[in-house]
């Protein structure tokens, strides 16, 4: 499956610097604002966004879930993806070699009723495709779900990909380091 890889679009006129990430609910003005307020903070924190967006009338309130239950809730759901991902087993590979992996795969299970599956977690996706957490010998044994990690993999190579880019050429040294690593998932696209 070949990756399509995009060039960063044009890089913003002067004085504008925080545009919303591509694919982000957010408009211009948003990640204008946004990044206003944070660049003022000097080198912040997270605690400290989270206190400048305390106050109802701050321009970042919007951007928080201040009901706590529901703030409980997401934080819960993050643990639960925390704890199922830091679960590793021993599989040994096609070279017979051991290698301690993630138990757990999260992947995107067309089979609702799958057996195999506890759901962890669901995206906005339509009720018969829902990404679940799959134990590693099962994505091991079935074709289309390995098919379905590697595209995922290419997907990430693909965020970091363009995560970095922009700084392949404007930190000193990063080219340097990493431009190879840049080659090689280009080639990917192929």
């Amino acid at each position: 499956m070949a990756m399509t890889l995009t060039r960063p679009k044009a890089v913003p006129a002067a004085g504008t610097y925080f545009i919303p990430p591509e694919f982000s609910s957010w408009t211009h003005i948003d990640g204008e604002a946004v990044g206003r307020i944070i660049e003022s903070m000097d080198m912040p924190t997270p605690p400290a966004v989270v206190d400048a967006a305390r106050a109802e009338d701050s321009p970042l309130h919007r951007y928080f879930t201040w009901d706590d239950g529901a703030a409980a809730e997401k934080w819960r759901l993050d643990e639960a993806r925390k704890l199922v991902r830091s679960i590793h087993v021993v599989v040994v590979g096609d070279d017979h070699q051991e290698y301690a992996v993630r138990a757990f795969s999260l992947i995107h299970v067309r089979t609702p009723d799958n057996s195999e599956t506890e759901v962890i977690e669901c995206n906005d996706l339509e009720e018969s495709e829902s990404r679940r957490y799959v134990p590693i010998r099962v994505v091991r044994a079935n074709p289309e779900m390995a098919r379905d990690v590697r595209a995922e993999a290419q997907q990430q190579l693909t965020r970091w990909y363009h995560t970095y880019l922009r700084y392949n050429r404007t930190l000193p040294g990063f080219g340097e380091r990493f431009g190879p690593i840049f080659r090689e998932i280009e080639k990917l696209s192929d």
